[in-house]
């Protein structure tokens, strides 16, 4: 049963685009390319880059968009002050990739060294690869994995490594 029914006019059917602000264009679109596998859609010079994550709903492809830092695109069309990590909402944001591509992209993070850390969410079976793009912000690459959902109680201070010991 729903704890919270739905209360808008409308229904949420997904995640549509995911916008981050960059300094260089070129760094992160092959960061997001050529390490996590994204597909660019178009780029716009310096100044846009949309990278299909997957097929949305209702027509909406879901993307990652890349805006030049200098580009105005806040609700009130200001001015970016720069990004500071240290009071940004933005904790990380997470990709959902298959079990099989969960394992292919473990292996290969560790055989080129790609600076990288696991988590392992036992509350609901999920496994995590959290990486650092260019201008520090982290996405995480995410699978749901049966054999890890153990019901367990979530507990921050235990989310990292593997409880299964598996690699």
């Amino acid at each position: 049963m729903n704890a919270h029914p739905r209360k808008g006019p409308f229904t949420v059917l997904g995640l549509g685009e995911l916008v981050l602000r960059v300094a260089d264009m070129d760094a992160m679109l092959d960061f997001y390319t050529n390490t996590l596998g994204l597909e660019l859609l178009r780029r716009f010079g310096d100044e846009v880059a949309f990278m299909k994550i997957a097929e949305g709903a209702a027509g909406q492809v879901q993307t990652l968009t890349l805006f030049n830092q200098r580009k105005l695109s806040n609700f009130d069309n200001s001015e970016w002050p720069g990004w500071d990590p240290a009071r940004s909402s933005l904790h990380h944001f997470a990709l959902t990739i298959s079990v099989p591509d969960y394992e292919a992209m473990q292996a290969y993070v560790t055989e080129h060294e790609v600076p990288h850390n696991i988590a392992v969410h036992t509350w609901i079976g999920w496994r995590s690869i959290f990486l650092r793009d260019p201008e520090g912000n982290t996405a995480e690459l995410v699978c749901y994995d049966p054999r890890y959902d153990a019901h367990a109680e979530y507990d921050y201070g235990k989310l990292h490594g593997d409880p299964l010991g598996r690699r």
